[in-house]
Order: C-alpha cells, then structure tokens, then sequence
C-alpha cells in the first residue's frame, strides 16, 4: 500500500541519513481517495493472495502428517515417502489418517455440530471449545453461555480433545471458518446432514482426550511411577504457554501423554528429553531450556 501511495505522489520516502530507517511525508494532506492513482483491483488482488498464502502456511502449522511430505506435495513431488521419521509429528507418532467414526463417536460429533449450529456464526473455536468442555470462565457465565443445551456435553472429551474435534470437522468442510479479524465458527450444508444423520463421513478424530482413555493398558504401568506433583506443575507450565503464544490448544505445547512421559522419566538433560515420547527437535527448540528448568527446579524442591 505505501508503494502505491509512494508511486501516485501522495507521500515521499527516504532513509535517514546514517540510518536503515525510512522516514514518511506526507506531500498532499487534501488529496480526495477518489483522485489518488492506484490500482485497487490489484491491490485488492495481492490481498487475496497473500491470504491464501497464510491460509497455507496456517495448515501446514495444524498438519498432523509427515511435514515432509506435505512441503513436496506442495511442490509437486509425487515420489515422497509417506513418513521421513525426522520431523516432530514424524518422531510424536502422529498421523494424518482419516476414518469413519464408530457409534459413540458420531454422537460426539454431532454434539460438537449441534453446538456450533446452535451459535449461529457467533463465536469462534476457543468460546465454542469452552461451552463444550462446560468451562465457568467469567466469559462464559456473564454471556450466559452456559445455559446452552450444549454446555459441559463434551467435559469427557478435555480441552484438548474438543480442539482437535473442530479442527477435523473444519479439515472435513463441516464447519467453516469466517475471515476477518475475529474468525467465527459456522456449521456448512455437510455439516447439517452429517448432524442430523444424513450423512456419515470420514474425518480426523481427536488423538486426545478420552482416545488416551481407551488405551488402559498403555498407561496403567505408567500411573504408579508418575510424580503427580510434577505432572500437575507441568500442566499448569502448559496452560500458561499455550495462552502466551496466542491462546492455543495445549495439546499443540505438549500432550497430556508426553507429560505423564515427563512426570515419570524426569529427564535433566537435553539429550534426555529428546527420547521423551512426543518430543522432537522443533519442540526441544521451542520448549526445552523452560521444560528442564521446570523439572530440575521441582528436583531440587523435592531434596531439600
């Protein structure tokens, strides 16, 4: 937009002398919109693709398959392994596999969509996450929130569980995601049919929440070994985090698994934390100076 203003004469730009910093003036304060020389079809143009752009890179930030992988699809590549086991969603187990959803899940799925639905393009995925989970979050008792027929159906579920439920009905084009500042949640014409029954579809479903569940033998050695003061301390870390980098899921910070990992192993060192499940070099990049100070902090507490 500066260049078009700079290229219709309406402003001056130049650096500072001695300096890297450009200086802005203005050259004609009453100059009308309607005289100014610029091409809005094309700035209106470099808008649309620069949204798709981010819209590109914002699903290849939620991908739960080979990140590999999706940056060669991207560029063509028709040749590339499913998985290059190298990087985080590779190392984290995680997978990008779609199924079709068994009796009780469909019923998860279609109280997810009956809430949206009820909201009527009002709110986004955190607010509609919150009324899932049965949140009492000031926001939601002062809006009255929590007398929707859908408050608390999905409590069993976790935070971030209900995130990932979204997420996939979104992948699924079930909802869709308004534009703007302040994205909304609205329930599509698949949607509808797949909430009211008619139809059934294939969709990513949560990898967390009551899917941990389901795995009792998994973890029941795990529970006996587990520092539950640590584990709850951890927990707190991640909540605080994923608020700090934008009101996330915590799930995206760590899972509730890899912290059970981490409760149990107590790893002090950074070649330590990378053989933690769910752990991988972009999360010890972003997270592990702060997870090791957290655990060896708890350690040394614990000894005095």
């Amino acid at each position: 937009t500066l260049f078009m203003l700079e290229r219709a004469a309406v402003i001056e730009r130049a650096y500072l002398p001695g300096s890297r910093t450009y200086t802005t003036r203005l050259l004609k304060p009453d100059a009308s919109l309607d005289s100014l020389k610029i091409d809005f079809e094309r700035l209106q143009a470099k808008r649309e693709r620069d949204t798709q752009k981010l819209k590109r890179m914002i699903k290849y930030v939620d991908a739960h398959g080979c990140r590999h992988r999706y940056i060669l699809d991207y560029f063509g590549d028709e040749e590339a392994e499913d998985r290059c086991s190298h990087c985080d969603n590779c190392l984290a187990g995680r997978s990008d596999q779609v199924r079709k959803p068994t009796a009780d899940e469909r019923v998860m799925v279609q109280k997810a969509l009956s809430c949206v639905a009820r909201l009527d393009g009002r709110f986004g995925r955190g607010r509609i996450a919150q009324i899932l989970f049965g949140s009492k979050s000031k926001e939601i008792i002062d809006a009255n929130l929590d007398r929707q027929s859908t408050y608390g159906l999905l409590q069993g579920l976790g935070t971030d569980g209900i995130w990932q439920l979204l997420d996939g009905l979104v992948a699924a084009d079930c909802l869709s995601i308004s534009e703007g500042k302040y994205p909304v949640l609205s329930i599509t014409p698949l949607g509808w049919d797949v909430m009211t029954g008619k139809q059934d579809i294939a969709l990513r479903l949560p990898t967390h929440g009551t899917s941990v569940r389901s795995r009792p033998n998994e973890l029941a050695g795990m529970e006996a070994d587990i520092d539950r003061d640590l584990f709850n301390l951890l927990r707190d870390w991640r909540r605080r985090k994923a608020a700090e980098l934008g009101g996330i899921p915590a799930y995206r910070v760590y899972s509730d698994e890899t912290l059970r990992h981490l409760a149990m192993r107590k790893p002090d060192n950074l070649h330590k934390l990378e053989t933690v499940k769910g752990i991988g070099p972009a999360k010890i990049e972003q997270f592990g100076e702060e997870t090791l100070e957290l655990i060896l902090a708890h350690e040394a507490s614990a000894a005095e």
